[in-house]
């Protein structure tokens, strides 16, 4: 019983980690501002080369790599990712291309709503 107790405590306070961290400011790319004065970029990208669904986590765990990258979704289906960053990271598109190069597979950039390409 005190196993399942204690798993329940650490689940719920894993879920409760982002909202703590932000809160606090802290990430990666915390450069003295408050986590609220942070504005984020939503960008999509199309994938070309993913030969099954296992390619999903590769993918993301390489965009996820890149400083400043918040959230990333990818889609074997549709064959495609969104990545939330930081508004000030620069040259967003050619990390996410270089990270998704390295696995064998190509990024590009697609216009989509709320995208500002």
């Amino acid at each position: 019983m005190k196993w399942i107790l204690g798993g329940t405590v650490l689940c719920a306070g894993l879920a409760l980690l982002p909202q703590i961290l932000a809160a606090r400011g802290d990430d990666a790319t915390n450069s003295g501002e408050g986590a609220a004065a942070r504005s984020s970029d939503t960008r999509s990208y199309r994938i070309e080369g993913m030969s099954c669904a296992g390619c999903v986590d590769h993918i993301k765990q390489a965009i996820n790599a890149i400083p400043g990258v918040t959230a990333v979704r990818v889609s074997y289906r549709e064959r495609g990712a969104t990545v939330i960053a930081d508004a000030g990271v620069q040259n967003l598109d050619t990390q996410i291309a270089r990270a998704v190069e390295t696995l064998g597979l190509t990024a590009t950039r697609t216009k989509a709503n709320g995208d500002e390409h």
